[in-house]
This record gives C-alpha cells, sequence and structure tokens, in this order.
C-alpha cells in the first residue's frame, strides 16, 4: 500500500508533524507533498530521509499542481492520495486529480471544525467564501472516504453537508518513554503553546493573568508561538503592565516545546472557536501539565472536567482566572499527583500508535472496495 499525503505548506504545525510521525511509524510507504512550499518541518522530514515532493506552486498554478501530482501519482503508483485539509486551491487541484486517475482512491482528512461563521459569515471577500464553500463541499462528497480527527469534526460535516462515508481517526503524538517527572525545575507557572491568532483567545489568558495580579496572585506565562495576533497581545501586554509577568517566545522547534512544556505547571488552551482536536492538549498532559481549556469543539473528548485536567463551560477571562488560581492552589497544595496521572494515560490512549492503527484500516477498507 502505497499512500501520497498532500499539503498545503510544512511549516511548523500540528498537522504537518502528525504527517510526519506516519510517514516514519506506519508500515506502509508514504509519501508527503507540499503543493505550496517547504519550511521546517519539511527539512525535518527529509533529515529522517522521509519521501518528500515540494512544488511550490500559488493558486494561479493550478494545471501545474494537477499535471505534476498526476505525474507523481503514475510514478510512483499510488494507492490512495490523502489530502489533508487545505484551501479552494487544494481542493480544486483534488477534485481535478480524481478525473484523470480512476483506480486511485482518494481520502480527504478534515483537522478543523466546520463553522459557518468563520467560513462564509467573516470572510470580507464574498465570492471567494462561496467558491470555498462550493469547492469543500464538492471535495468531501467526491471523497472515497472523509475522516475526521474527532466526533466535533463529524458532526460538524455531517451537519453542515450531510455526509454518509465518514469516520473518526484521533490525531495521536508521538509518547516519549519518560515518565512525569516529579522533580522538575518548574520554571513557567502557566505556558500556552500554538498559533498567536484572535481565535485562540491569547487574550483572554492574559486578562487572566491581571486579574490575578489584581488578586496580589503571584504568577506568569509563558507564550510560545507566532502568527498574525502577535502585535495586539504583546500591545495588550505593556497596556496591562505584564511585562514582568508574561515572557512571549515566539516559534519553537518541537523539542524545545516539550522542554518548555516540561518546566510548565499548567497548560492553558484557551481558543474561542470550535476546536477540532487539540493535539498540543495532548503533548502537554505527556509533558506532566495540567491542562484548562474552555468546552469547545473537540477538547471534551481530551479533557474530563477534575479527572485528567479541567474545562471552562464559558469563554470569560475572570472564569479563566477563577480555574487558574483553584489550580495554582492544588499544585501548592500538594494535590494535583491523580490528575497528572490520568492525564498521562490519556496521552497514552492518543499515542501515534493507535492513530496508525486504526488509519490502516480505513485505508485497507477503501482499498477493498476495489473488490
Amino acid at each position: 500500500m502505497k499512500v501520497l499525503h498532500i499539503l498545503a505548506r510544512g511549516e511548523t504545525g500540528g498537522l504537518e508533524i502528525l504527517c510526519k510521525n506516519i510517514a516514519l511509524k506506519s508500515d506502509w510507504e508514504n509519501i508527503v507533498c507540499f503543493v505550496c512550499g517547504g519550511g521546517t518541518i519539511c527539512d525535518e522530514m527529509k533529515e529522517d530521509e522521509i519521501p518528500v515532493k515540494i512544488l511550490n506552486n500559488n493558486f494561479f498554478k493550478i494545471k501545474k499542481s494537477v499535471k505534476q501530482l498526476v505525474e507523481i501519482c503514475k510514478n510512483e503508483k499510488i494507492d490512495i492520495v490523502n489530502l489533508h485539509d487545505g484551501g479552494t486551491h487544494l481542493q480544486i487541484v483534488y477534485l481535478l486529480m480524481q478525473k484523470k486517475l480512476n483506480n486511485i482512491k482518494f481520502i480527504k482528512t478534515v483537522h478543523t471544525v466546520y463553522e459557518k461563521k468563520f467560513f462564509v459569515e467573516k470572510n470580507k471577500n464574498i465570492i471567494k467564501a462561496k467558491i470555498n464553500y462550493i469547492t469543500l463541499k464538492k471535495a468531501l462528497k467526491k471523497s472515497n472516504k472523509v475522516i475526521c480527527v474527532s466526533k466535533a469534526v463529524q458532526k460538524s460535516l455531517v451537519d453542515e453537508f450531510k455526509l454518509q462515508n465518514t469516520r473518526v481517526v484521533y490525531n495521536g503524538i508521538d509518547i516519549s518513554s519518560t515518565t512525569i517527572n516529579k522533580n522538575k525545575i518548574i520554571k513557567n507557572d502557566i505556558v500556552y503553546v500554538g498559533r498567536v491568532e484572535k481565535v485562540k483567545g491569547i487574550d483572554l489568558l492574559i486578562k487572566a493573568v491581571s486579574i490575578l495580579k489584581e488578586k496580589g496572585i503571584d504568577t506568569n506565562l509563558c507564550i510560545v508561538g507566532e502568527g498574525d495576533y502577535s502585535v495586539n497581545i504583546k500591545k495588550l501586554v505593556e497596556e496591562l503592565d505584564l511585562k514582568d509577568r508574561i515572557n512571549i517566545v515566539g516559534r519553537q522547534n518541537h523539542n524545545k516545546v516539550g522542554e518548555i512544556m516540561n518546566e510548565s505547571k499548567i497548560f492553558v488552551y484557551p481558543s474561542i472557536c470550535q476546536e477540532a482536536f487539540g493535539i498540543s492538549i495532548i503533548e502537554a498532559m505527556e509533558q506532566g501539565c495540567i491542562c484548562i481549556a474552555f468546552k469547545k469543539g473537540g477538547i471534551p473528548e481530551i479533557i474530563n472536567d477534575y479527572e485528567n485536567g479541567f474545562i471552562i463551560e464559558k469563554e470569560s477571562e475572570e472564569l479563566l482566572a477563577e480555574k487558574l488560581e483553584y489550580v495554582l492552589r492544588i499544585f501548592a497544595e500538594g494535590k494535583t499527583e491523580k490528575i497528572k496521572e490520568k492525564a498521562l494515560k490519556t496521552a497514552q490512549r492518543f499515542s501515534i500508535e493507535n492513530t496508525i492503527k486504526n488509519l490502516r484500516l480505513e485505508y485497507e477498507n477503501v482499498l477493498n472496495e476495489r473488490k
């Protein structure tokens, strides 16, 4: 079995790291193609001798992308094409490929919850939004199978597009052989890791730290990541006079992120959008952090409130500050070990090995449809 994974770019991100781990640990052949350019994870794949193709094409090179990908499929004798998310460009390419490759199965893996307000309503260019919607719908309908990374993703697609061909395969992480170090040196009370965008709710986290400061609670926050909202959060940190409490370190390589998590008490994922899954929550659990998140999308499929972490019902800096105060208190009282143990078991359940096992079943089922 030979699978071609199609992604937009090879930059650092949960999706890219997932594909890297699938290529490294699965027992079938994989080729990873970055249609719009390489990046950090792409370079890591090359170092690990994973077969990688970089096309460096933009939206206006759809015909070229199709031609190149069709050639790859024929030359490499690909059995399955797996498109991982992708905007209008990749969806059009994916659909045109199907017309030229009748003997190959096509799978679309969806890593995002469908939310109309983000896909259509908040898009300033209505025409582009409609085109994206139409191509997304066709790509989903024309796929032999749609793999969803959580039940929340599956429900959103079934509700909106009435799909019949969906299956859930949870994302997984590469579980290290180390266990929680009870004597680890703590450098950060709170840490956030992820893209710095408005929908990630980082402003609520910063405001929550400000509330704790007003209460006289001494705490610090480390923000790891970059994005379109970076300038805004730096300005907010200055306005709230939190420079001495908040450290913004920007984007880091994956190994460094693990170190930062391991040196932290609490991991907060304050996203205000319907998150598909939250792979960084699993990574934080594996590194011994207590995780806090809002009740959005697939996150409740990971966190069981007061068992392996904490869920906040409503997006609010006040509620987040209250939860942080509570968790900091139980840390001081030495009452976090049971939660950490359950969190580690959760992380082990969402291992890359389990992802690969379930993915193999879906791939084989699709291939058997030929018979």
